[in-house]
């Protein structure tokens, strides 16, 4: 379509009319559309940042449990949101020549930066409570759907007329012909399915979605990577963003990036690898977690007995905010399953830890360690793998000690595609020597990054058995692997 007629009765704003600006810790400045004063409008991003939903995720940590490990990451999901608009935005803004080019039947680039930012702020609408547990514990187990699935429902059903009636970005008014569709906002944010591409999603639109489920980098993690390591005290800003943005481009193949700018690539890759070691899979963090996920099956059926798609209205009074205003209220019930799982919740909303790691180790697997015993070990898709290695280690205990109490907790890591070929997994690689558009380049950088990063913990009471468990944790993995140094 490219640039087109105004719709009528519309107008591009005056300097800073229509526009606000949120003042951000990580981006300084963003902005945002609001209405105009006497001016004949649809709704604006401004209606959308109100909605109920969207103010929702003020009251969801975006870093799960890590709260209560760092202080000062007591930053939300809401914050995440406007982050991600606002790098969505610029991607768009950035990248418009290049589709507009390559892919003619493009909208207006107004509209294409509206799409972009509105997907990057409603892209973890779905999420509960405690986030990707609330996924992995009772969405999944329970439903067979996740986040994102309730994100697309919520998306199509309560935000679908303010979408619809947004007519322009920061940037500018969209063309007379346009608008907005909620089916495209749910279809970037939703990860690929092989094979499963929709018939009437075109092809300009496609070549985007690898912005929001790439393995490299998205725009979603290019705002929580700067966004936890800064709130968490990390640091300031452990990637370059500009240069990542400046060296992404549109060409005939969908967004392609300069093997100039790999080594911004490479400090990323790096930056995300170092936040899952320090932040998200802390030794105090998984301990808590163990003693949330003891319980958060029992509280949830409590809480929202129904599925989200089935009970909507239930599901948007239901924060973290709203669970822990519950769950002490039950450690005084009457009700004796509500009062055990409200003294359960006491001792960690008082960050009484249940568990401390005795033993700790980090493996780093690469293409070849797939079908390898290690892979055998750990990446066996059965959720009973954890006590089965429990089990195992259990049995290299002296006889005196096969008692005592401990569990095995595995925390695994992507830190890249599994893939590097797959273009819904990732982008194109400008070639500059060549001049080449391919993606042997990326899969030759991606080889000197590990395709899974596990760390696995024994927990136990206390640190009076430290010695002994791991004595038969290493017992057991020079058994099952031999090829494998320890590093205790």
């Amino acid at each position: 379509m490219g640039e087109g007629k105004t719709p009528e009765g519309m107008r591009d704003p005056k300097p800073y009319e229509g526009v606000g600006i949120i003042s951000d810790a990580v981006h300084g400045y963003i902005h945002y559309c609001r209405p105009v004063p006497g001016l004949q409008e649809g709704a604006t991003e401004e209606a959308l940042l109100d909605n109920p939903w969207v103010q929702r995720l003020r009251y969801i940590h975006q870093l799960q449990s890590a709260f209560w490990v760092y202080p000062s990451a007591e930053h939300s999901r809401f914050q995440h949101s406007l982050g991600a608009m606002h790098v969505a935005g610029r991607f768009a803004s950035h990248l418009w020549p290049g589709l507009s080019r390559h892919f003619p039947h493009a909208p207006s680039m107004a509209l294409v930066e509206s799409l972009m930012r509105v997907a990057g702020l409603l892209h973890d609408l779905g999420h509960g409570p405690f986030s990707h547990m609330f996924d992995s514990e009772y969405l999944e187990p329970r439903w067979g759907i996740n986040h994102e699935v309730v994100g697309g429902f919520l998306i199509k059903e309560f935000l679908s007329h303010v979408i619809r009636s947004i007519r322009r970005s920061p940037s500018g008014v969209f063309s007379a012909e346009e608008a907005l569709e909620p089916h495209w906002v749910a279809y970037l944010i939703k990860r690929p399915s092989p094979g499963q591409e929709p018939e009437e999603i075109p092809a300009w639109l496609q070549v985007l979605r690898v912005l929001f489920s790439s393995g490299i980098f998205t725009v979603d993690s290019l705002d929580f990577v700067r966004r936890d390591a800064y709130m968490s005290g990390l640091s300031r800003d452990p990637i370059d963003m500009e240069r990542i943005l400046h060296y992404s481009f549109i060409s005939e193949k969908g967004v392609t990036y300069s093997s100039y700018g790999l080594a911004a690539l490479q400090q990323f890759l790096q930056a995300r690898i170092n936040l899952f070691q320090a932040i998200y899979y802390h030794r105090t963090t998984r301990a808590l977690d163990l003693s949330i996920q003891a319980i958060f099956s029992k509280t949830m059926k409590e809480l929202l007995p129904r599925s989200p798609l089935e009970d909507p209205d239930k599901y948007l009074e239901l924060t973290e905010y709203s669970l822990f205003n519950r769950v002490r209220q039950w450690a005084a019930s009457r009700v004796k399953r509500l009062r055990d799982l409200g003294q359960a919740w006491a001792e960690i909303l008082q960050r009484k830890r249940q568990w401390v790691t005795a033993y700790e180790r980090t493996f780093y697997l690469d293409a070849r360690d797939r079908s390898s015993p290690l892979a055998d070990l750990f990446l066996r898709r059965d959720p009973e793998n954890r006590l089965r290695i429990q089990q195992l280690i259990r049995e290299k205990l002296p006889a005196s000690s096969r008692s005592t109490r401990f569990v095995v907790d595995l925390a695994s890591h992507d830190p890249r595609p599994d893939n590097p070929l797959d273009p819904q997994q990732c982008f194109w690689i400008l070639n500059q020597n060549t001049g080449q558009v391919e993606q042997e380049t990326l899969a030759a950088l991606l080889e000197n990054v590990p395709y899974r990063i596990i760390k696995m913990r024994l927990m136990a009471s206390d640190h009076a058995c430290d010695e002994v468990l791991a004595g038969a944790a290493e017992a057991l993995l020079s058994e099952r692997l031999p090829s494998y140094t320890t590093n205790v």
